[in-house]
C-alpha cells in the first residue's frame, strides 16, 4: 500500500502559533465581554427611572469566567435594598394599596398631608431598562468581539 509524508516549515510555524493564538483570542474576549458589561450597567442606569437612586446605584455587573465560556450579568444587588426592581422593569397591574402596621395611610398630595384607609393604585407602566439595556449590550458586545478577533486574526496571520 503506498504511503506519503508531508512536511512543511509553514505548517509547523502555524502549530506552534495556535496556542499563542488562542491565549491571545481568550485575553482579547474576556476584556471585550468586561467592556460590554460596563456599557450594559450604564445603558440599564440611563434607562432607570430615578426617584430615590436606590436603584440605580443597586444595577451592578459582573463577568464569570469558567475555562473557555465567559459570561456577562448586570443584575440588582440585593444586598443594597433595591428588592422592587422587577415591578419598575415589568409595571403592575391596578391594584389597592392597605397599610401594614397602622389603621392608616399617610401621604403628602400638593403639600398636604392626606389620610385614608386605602388607595386605589392605577398600576404603572414598565420601564423595561433591563430588556433594552441588555439589548444595546449585546449588540456592543457583539461589535467588540469581532473587532477582538480581527485583532487576533491580523497577528497571527
Amino acid at each position: 500500500m503506498p504511503d506519503f509524508s508531508i512536511r512543511s516549515p509553514d505548517l509547523e510555524r502555524l502549530a506552534d502559533l495556535f496556542p499563542k493564538a488562542a491565549k491571545q483570542l481568550e485575553r482579547e474576549i474576556v476584556s471585550a465581554v468586561e467592556a460590554a458589561a460596563k456599557r450594559g450597567q450604564d445603558e440599564v442606569r440611563r434607562r432607570t427611572p430615578i426617584k430615590t437612586a436606590r436603584l440605580y446605584h443597586a444595577i451592578s455587573y459582573r463577568v464569570i469566567h469558567n475555562g473557555p465560556f465567559v459570561r456577562a450579568e448586570v443584575y440588582v444587588d440585593p444586598s443594597l435594598g433595591a428588592d422592587y426592581a422587577d415591578f419598575v422593569e415589568e409595571g403592575t397591574r391596578p391594584h389597592t394599596i392597605f397599610p401594614l402596621t397602622a389603621k392608616v395611610l399617610r401621604f403628602r398630595i400638593g403639600g398636604r398631608f392626606v389620610f385614608a384607609r386605602s388607595v386605589n393604585h392605577p398600576g404603572t407602566r414598565g420601564a423595561h431598562m433591563f430588556r433594552d439595556g441588555g439589548a444595546a449590550m449585546e449588540a456592543y458586545a457583539d461589535q467588540l468581539l469581532s473587532q477582538a478577533m480581527d485583532r487576533v486574526l491580523k497577528e497571527f496571520l
